[in-house]
């Protein structure tokens, strides 16, 4: 049985980067060998013209295993192929001016050619000044077929290849580590099983579950992806620009397809004017305004879902009366209901997530302003006070399930199917309006992005029992799994992505290429200096320390430091005690990042001498992110690039791509020492 497929890759010779995404399905790579190499054409004797061998760091030329995920028992690889640009500049021109180079490719895992084809070396119009105008004619490199059918290969429209490998010829350790981590996972949610197979195991196709609280009914179903049953109309309404017309998506399929999203765009996102009521009943979230809508971009997922996204930076001075969200009217006449939420917020501090207003029965309103602050979720009624009491529940900022019931008798929260918290009794009265997002904000106020999968309302506060059939069900269709380590991310407004628009920053862009499934507390905030992190950090740091799985901590802070004064010297003094406290309160690991340049030349100096320092190591850190390394963000002039930068201090969603693989190799490393 052939387990190999044919493959072409069209490469632009010039551009700064090129890392080729392949996801492989079946065994776990985690450790086993892969290699590829470029020659003229199959058998052109001598030194490959490319040799990739395998890489751990997310910058260096190579093949990266960047991250495995286990879905429905079978793993996903995420592996980049990355070539310098230097070295595709190297390769040979042949044809006529304008023609691509064609070359021959294959690739091995394990030993065993998997794919092989042609590699097509694209002419470009940037930085052809050195190409030759005398050529050789094209030859070699012909197109190859698969010699029978045993591996699938697919190239889906965002140009992604998946390959399912057939056959179970990479018996080794990798297939035994495969086998165990399955049955840990099938181990660790045994307590959820018995759930799952009474209601429907939410995979595509399948819908909410019938929910057993005696009279509860959904009263409102919000979400890119088809959750209720009996609901065949769209999911959403986008739009490409202002004028242009609003376009139904959706309909018919089990979630807003990739496609449409692609041919509906204008520059990487499309924006979303409207998310129907799949209870049918009308009640759909609404923007009306097209400078605040949120958005749907291919690049930023949930479990391979497309997520709405909302922009916390989506503010104009002065504009005060404008909510920065979704709006929806309700009618909902109720003393207990409850409330469902999918969402990924950018850092574990999301000020007003919803809010909604209730009418209560002597015609005064209560707002309830539904926040996850550092030290946990609060919700705010504005005629009793916070709903929670005693301990809040740690929000983090990966993707997580939430379910609130309100009830008279006392309300609960609880996230990702955890133990619930039990707050104050809450008699809501009638809900008149539902605003997903941020509410009106003066000045260029910055509020957190997020990514919002679902929210779900019931009129009726439900059962514990439907609550973790919902969260469950929830947690399967959008791929949210227990993890097995625990990232805490402390840093300012670099690691809050305050410049990053329509995505979370790094932290998504990292979260993809991890080799776990890890959960991650963004406890960074803007303008802060590693001295208050430090004073703060029984409160918080020590807050989130997941039992019974590997905590890793990220230093990311400094640069608020070093603008108030603070030497080089003495800042990595103040990193050194706080990489000992982390060590002695639950971190097994800890990482401390370089700082990125600064092109006023007396703070240029400090950073130097404080990155310095980092790399020297004399904290026992157990590893360095070094992002001032990088080739194209770590470049002294790199801060005046508008398309890296936002202020020369900022990193933009393109910036974040470049150190994104930095923090991943980091982490893995971490975790794998």
């Amino acid at each position: 049985m052939a387990t190999a497929a044919s493959l072409t890759l069209d490469v632009w010779r010039n551009d700064e980067l090129y890392e080729f995404p392949l996801r492989v399905r079946g065994p776990d790579l985690t450790g086993v060998a892969m290699r590829a190499q470029v020659r003229l054409a199959p058998d052109t004797p001598g030194a490959p013209l490319v040799d990739l061998a395998l890489v751990t760091n997310g910058n260096a030329e190579g093949i990266r295993l960047a991250g495995v995920s286990l879905v429905d028992g079978v793993f996903t690889n995420d592996v980049r192929i990355r070539l310098n640009k230097s070295t595709r500049q190297a390769l040979p021109y042949a044809g006529e001016l304008g023609d691509a180079a064609l070359l021959a490719l294959a690739f091995q895992i394990a030993g065993r050619t998997r794919l092989f084809g042609n590699m097509r070396i694209l002419a470009h119009a940037i930085d052809s000044d050195a190409a030759p105008t005398s050529r050789p004619a094209s030859y070699g490199a012909q197109v190859s077929n698969a010699p029978s059918a045993g591996a699938t290969l697919t190239i889906g429209t965002d140009d992604v290849v998946e390959v399912t490998i057939d056959g179970a010829d990479l018996v080794s350790l990798s297939v035994v580590r495969a086998e165990d981590a399955r049955d840990e996972a099938i181990a660790a949610q045994a307590a959820t099983i018995a759930i799952r197979d009474e209601f429907a195991v939410l995979v595509d196709g399948r819908r909410l579950p019938k929910l057993k609280t005696a009279g509860a009914k959904y009263h409102a179903v919000y979400s890119s992806e088809r959750l209720a049953d009996g609901y065949s109309g769209p999911l959403i309404q986008a739009v490409a620009s202002d004028a242009s017309p609003r376009l139904a998506m959706g309909l018919g399929d089990e979630g807003v397809a990739l496609s449409t999203v692609r041919a509906l765009r204008t520059g990487d996102v499309a924006r979303v004017s409207r998310i129907y009521d799949q209870s049918g009943a009308g009640r759909d979230l609404t923007q009306t305004s097209f400078a605040y809508m949120p958005a749907i971009r291919e690049d930023v997922l949930i479990g391979g879902k497309l997520p709405i996204l909302f922009d916390g930076r989506r503010t104009n001075a002065g504009d005060t009366a404008q909510a920065r969200g979704m709006l929806a009217s309700h009618s909902l006449s109720r003393t207990d209901c409850t409330f469902v939420a999918v969402i990924d917020p950018s850092v574990s501090a999301v000020p007003q997530i919803f809010w909604e207003y209730y009418i209560n029965a002597n015609g005064s309103g209560t707002l309830i302003d539904i926040n996850t602050n550092l030290d946990g979720a609060n919700f705010t009624d504005s005629a009793n006070g916070g709903i929670t009491a005693g301990t809040k529940p740690k929000i983090p900022s990966s993707p997580f399930v939430m379910v609130i019931c309100l009830s008279p008798g006392g309300s609960t929260i609880s996230i990702n199917g955890a133990a619930k918290t039990v707050g104050s009794a809450f008699a809501p009265g009638t809900l008149a309006r539902f605003a997903l997002g941020y509410g009106p904000s003066a000045g260029d106020n910055f509020n957190a992005n997020f990514q919002f999968g679902a929210a779900v309302f019931i009129d009726k506060a439900v059962t514990d029992e439907d609550a973790d059939a919902i969260s469950y069900e929830l947690m399967a269709r959008f791929g949210i799994t227990p993890p097995v380590a625990n990232l805490v991310i402390i840093g300012d407004s670099i690691h809050e992505a305050v410049k990053s628009t329509y995505t979370l920053g790094q932290k998504a862009l990292a979260s993809n290429g991890f080799n776990r499934s890890i959960s991650v507390y963004n406890l960074s905030a803007a303008g802060v200096r590693l001295s208050q992190l430090y004073a703060r950090r029984t409160q918080f740091d020590g807050q989130v320390v997941a039992a019974g799985i590997p905590n890793v901590a990220l230093l990311a802070a400094g640069i608020n430091d070093i603008n108030n004064g603070v030497t080089a010297a003495d800042l990595y003094a103040q990193q050194t005690s706080y990489v000992t406290w982390l060590k002695a309160n639950g971190y097994a690991k800890v990482l401390i990042s370089t700082l990125l340049p600064e092109t006023v030349v007396d703070k240029k100096t400090v950073i130097d001498a404080y990155n310095a320092l980092v790399r020297s190591n004399t904290a026992s850190a157990e590893g360095v992110v070094d992002y001032a390394a990088d080739a194209v963000m770590g470049a002294a002039t790199a801060p005046n690039d508008v398309t890296l930068y936002a202020d020369k201090l900022h990193p933009v969603t393109l910036g974040y791509r470049f150190l994104s693989p930095i923090l991943e190799a980091a982490v893995n490393m971490a975790l794998a020492a």
